[in-house]
């Protein structure tokens, strides 16, 4: 209740109209407020309690976002379904989410393509092999020296050294490991953090030869560290496709055997 007794000032009735509805006050009543602590004071008190309300009660019938999502997805029970349905029509806030909820589940996709830079607008470097130096082999060792088909192995593409090495995780799958590193001591590897590695298999045809099918078999990205990780490889002969800031490097005849 309005205690001011000023003929200039707001009932009660004026001032909730302008609390909740924003209905302007007329104009020799709003020189009155300004100049009234009394009045100013009561629609401070109206303004607190709606807020207090809006904040308890403001969309207390309304679904929470978990079941709008099931319900769009068509993973409530009937009896939801039909509630739902009914809030929907009386609540146009409601409406608008489920829209912008079905809107992202038609744009989802749950097996995304893996980026790749474009092509075209790279260089294509092949990567070349390096041979391990010669090592000193002791008399009576008739181990065979290492060839380009043993791992580990050694690449390098322009400044760009490239150490992969296989691995096996404890339930047994073949984990193959790419360890980047320049050949400039100057030169840092955090633009390298993030590039994507492909790895394509080659098949063989009936009568031997070898083939590249175009299919990617799986990929990965480089950490920050310069490492990169293919998991569960299986056995087979590989092409491998990492690509660089303004280039591809590829790195051919990567065998891997069943053993």
């Amino acid at each position: 209740m309005n205690e001011c007794s000023h003929p200039m000032a707001p009932n009660e009735e004026e001032l909730w109209r302008h609390v909740l509805d924003d209905d302007p006050l007329p104009s020799e009543k709003i020189v009155h407020v300004r100049q009234c602590s009394l009045c100013q004071t009561q629609i401070t008190t109206y303004t607190t309690a709606n807020n207090f309300l809006l904040k308890k009660l403001y969309r207390s019938e309304c679904p929470d976002p978990t079941r709008l999502n099931l319900y769009c997805a068509g993973y409530l029970p009937i009896d939801d379904v039909f509630l739902i349905d009914a809030h929907v029509r009386i609540c146009p806030l409601c409406a608008h989410e489920l829209s912008e909820i079905r809107q992202l589940l038609a744009n989802f996709d749950p097996f995304p393509e893996a980026p790749v830079m474009p092509r075209e607008r790279v260089a294509r470097i092949f990567a070349l092999f390096v041979p391990w130096q010669p090592q000193l082999i002791l008399r009576g060792d008739d181990s065979p020296p290492p060839s380009s088909h043993s791992w580990p192995r050694q690449y390098r593409a322009n400044d760009l050294n490239i150490s992969l090495h296989l691995s096996r995780a404890s339930n047994g799958e073949v984990l193959l490991i790419g360890l980047l590193s320049s050949a400039d001591p100057g030169e840092f590897l955090e633009e390298l953090e993030g590039i994507l590695a492909e790895l394509y298999i080659i098949h063989e045809d009936e009568k031997g030869a070898a083939y590249e099918v175009k299919q990617l078999l799986m990929h990965t990205q480089v950490d920050d560290l310069g490492n990169l990780v293919f998991k569960n490889v299986p056995p087979g002969t590989f092409t491998m496709h990492l690509y660089v800031p303004m280039a591809e490097v590829v790195i051919e005849g990567l065998s891997i055997e069943n053993n």
